[in-house]
């Protein structure tokens, strides 16, 4: 009977030796989308933002560098009619002589001196870009009164120039006109010139 019970137990654990064993692992919790998802997504955000401000930039530098050629034709303008103008100016120079003889200083003045003003008036009159400073009430009134100043020295020699010779009265008070239309030209010529180069220096510190 022992031998039974003996013989049973070495087949059961014969069997049990050949029988496959099974090793059962416990499964591995798949990976979360988000952790492959985020890196890539934060990359792509990054990415996006990195050309939206290339774009930005390279816009802004466009329109920079239009706004300069711009700001830079507009004081070119104004450089050329400034430049008109100081020409038609100094040009009346030739009208108002410091050395000459007095009888060809007011035939000068009574003579030349007219065209000269009116060349002066229509080179004014065709400015633009320095229209606007020349319209301030300021420079208005300046240029306005030399106008007025040269225009009436011109008809005064003009009137008494033949008088010259016989009347040391009208000699007197035409030498008097003389020097206030010669005193007029400096200062406005001074004046002149200041304008022009305030103008060009605002026009160059806001390019």
């Amino acid at each position: 009977m022992i031998h039974s019970v003996v013989s049973m137990v070495a087949v059961f654990v014969d069997q049990m030796t050949q029988a496959p064993v099974v090793v059962q692992c416990a499964p591995v919790a798949t990976e979360s989308w988000l952790k492959w998802l985020l890196p890539a997504a934060v990359q792509t955000v990054v990415s996006l933002l990195s050309i939206a401000a290339g774009v930005m930039i390279a816009v802004w530098s466009f329109r920079r560098n239009r706004q300069s050629e711009h700001e830079q034709w507009i004081r070119d303008q104004k450089r050329t009619e400034w430049k008109e103008i100081l020409q038609a100016t100094a040009d009346m120079e030739n009208a108002i002589p410091a050395v000459a003889k007095i009888q060809e200083r007011y035939d000068s003045v009574a003579k030349c001196l007219p065209r000269k003003i009116a060349r002066l008036l229509a080179t004014r009159g065709s400015c633009v870009f320095v229209g606007e400073v020349l319209d301030l009430p300021g420079s208005s009134a300046a240029f306005s009164d030399f106008i007025r100043i040269a225009a009436g020295a011109a008809e005064y020699l003009q009137g008494f120039n033949a008088q010259l010779e016989t009347n040391p009265g009208v000699r007197q008070s035409c030498e008097n006109k003389y020097e206030e239309i010669r005193v007029a030209y400096l200062k406005f010529c001074d004046w002149l010139r200041a304008e022009a180069r305030k103008d060009l220096q605002e026009s160059t510190l806001s390019l």
